[in-house]
């Protein structure tokens, strides 16, 4: 069987099993095989859901220039792209949108499995890239809730201080100012837009 006849079968049974049409492109976004009534600024959004594809390891959803939505995932010989199989021109109206998405999620997973099995994309790279993706999502999360905790610290100690750095301002203290000032780390840009100081207390730290 030659991987044209195994592409075809492939293209066969996913559309029998799932319902969506499935196109094979080339590397610059170009349709292979039948003709392509796409503008030609089609090609570059199609190129760009390959990319996400690889860089996330998995087919990623996205709305084309008509608000329309498809999905693709690399063909692959090793780790180099040769092009696509895209589905594409999806409108999400006129059903559950819990259904719809779902529909959609089995599918994608459908076309990866598929694939995979034909031997058309590296299944081990993408695997790696999906773990990848994961590690930084859960990275990102764990130094956003670091950070959460950070400026609660720190918004707690000003609020705790900023009775005592106010008194000493207004009896004219600087140094007594200064010496609160030190206690704490300096605000963050977000914590300046929430709390409003008096004109002097940018002046206390540098008198």
């Amino acid at each position: 069987m030659t991987a044209r006849s195994v592409l075809r079968a492939l293209q066969r049974d996913f559309r029998r099993e799932t319902g969506f049409r499935v196109i094979e492109i080339d590397a610059e976004g170009r349709r292979v095989g039948g003709r392509d009534r796409r503008r030609r600024n089609h090609e570059v959004w199609r190129t760009q859901v390959l990319r996400e594809a690889l860089r996330w390891g998995e087919a990623c959803v996205m709305p084309d220039e008509q608000g329309l939505v498809g999905w693709g995932i690399p063909l692959m010989t090793n780790s180099l792209v040769t092009g696509g199989l895209m589905v594409e021109g999806l409108s999400l109206d006129g059903g559950e949108p819990g259904e719809i998405s779902h529909k959609i999620h089995s599918a994608t997973s459908r076309l990866l499995a598929l694939m995979g099995k034909a031997n058309l994309v590296n299944a081990d790279f993408l695997r790696a890239r999906r773990a990848e993706s994961l590690r930084e999502h859960e990275r990102a999360e764990a130094i956003h809730v670091l950070k959460t905790r950070l400026y609660d610290g720190i918004r707690d100690l000003y609020l705790r201080e900023e009775p005592g750095l106010l008194a000493a301002i207004k009896r004219g203290e600087r140094p007594a100012a200064r010496e609160i000032i030190l206690k704490v780390p300096p605000p963050s840009p977000e914590y300046r837009t929430r709390r409003k100081f008096p004109a002097g207390f940018a002046g206390c730290s540098s008198a």
